[in-house]
């Protein structure tokens, strides 16, 4: 079985490329074509998005896939065919929250910075007048 599913992945792999990778571009325009899809749905890998497929197996992000990528890709998903868009939406929510997590600690540095200044402000006006420091 497994053996079947590596033949045919190569096969396919090599039906939608031409220079020993294929682009994002090039390989959701083909992969939405029926004949390509039902290729896919015979292996039993079933998708609604070429796009978003295509995100899924392209796993260092560079646009394009290489064939140990597109056939290791399919067999990772092969289990759970079914739920290719959660995974998209899972992988993209993981994302977002690292952006998230990065401007927060952003936003935390910059306000500790303005609590600084406060706190010596705060200092110097109980040693010197008020007025002149705020």
């Amino acid at each position: 079985d497994t053996r079947f599913m590596l033949e045919r992945l190569t096969v396919l792999f090599h039906d939608l490329q031409r220079g020993g990778t294929v682009l994002d571009t090039e390989f959701v325009s083909q992969v939405e074509e029926y004949d390509v899809k039902m290729q896919f749905a015979l292996l039993g890998l079933h998708f609604t998005d070429g796009r978003n497929f295509f995100k899924l197996l392209d796993v260092d992000r560079n646009g394009s896939l290489a064939i140990d990528e597109f056939v290791m890709g399919c067999l990772r998903l092969k289990g759970g065919a079914l739920l290719i868009d959660s995974n998209v939406l899972i992988q993209e929510t993981k994302s977002m929250l690292q952006v998230t997590a990065s401007e927060n600690r952003k936003a935390m540095a910059s306000l500790s910075r303005v609590v600084k200044d406060l706190r010596e402000k705060v200092a110097k006006c109980a040693v010197a007048e008020c007025a002149d420091i705020f």
